[in-house]
């Protein structure tokens, strides 16, 4: 229950910042101005480009490698009993998950930009 309570608290602050950010006397839609659909159609191509290479090549370092993002090591902990099984696999999440961090910012940011044209009334 208090998990559940500190995560609908943060989406309050994120709604209420999103929408006190959308409130503005002549808002702005994507096809309102020409200037603000070339902005939004140049990032949508450049996105997709940038997605077209990454998965095109096979060695592609940016912040860090993505050659890697599926792979998983296997920890053998041995009879020594000094490590757990979670602990590995908490090991492995942090130093091969770095890609899910990438993605869920992405998507955080996207449902942010989200809110602030659904608030809008677009």
């Amino acid at each position: 229950l208090m998990v559940f309570l500190i995560y609908l608290g943060g989406m309050l602050v994120v709604f209420g910042y999103t929408t006190a950010m959308a409130t503005e006397p002549y808002p702005e839609a994507w096809t309102s101005n020409k200037a603000v659909l070339g902005a939004f159609i140049t990032g949508v191509l450049a996105e997709l480009l940038t997605a077209c290479y990454i998965l095109k090549e096979d060695e592609v370092e940016v912040v860090f490698k993505f050659n890697g993002a599926g792979d998983w090591v296997i920890y053998d902990t041995g009879d020594s009993g000094f490590f757990s099984e979670e602990a590995m696999g908490i090991a492995a999440l942090y130093s091969y998950g770095t890609w899910l961090v990438v993605v869920t910012g992405w998507s955080l940011l996207i449902g942010v930009l989200v809110i602030m044209e659904v608030t809008r009334g677009n």
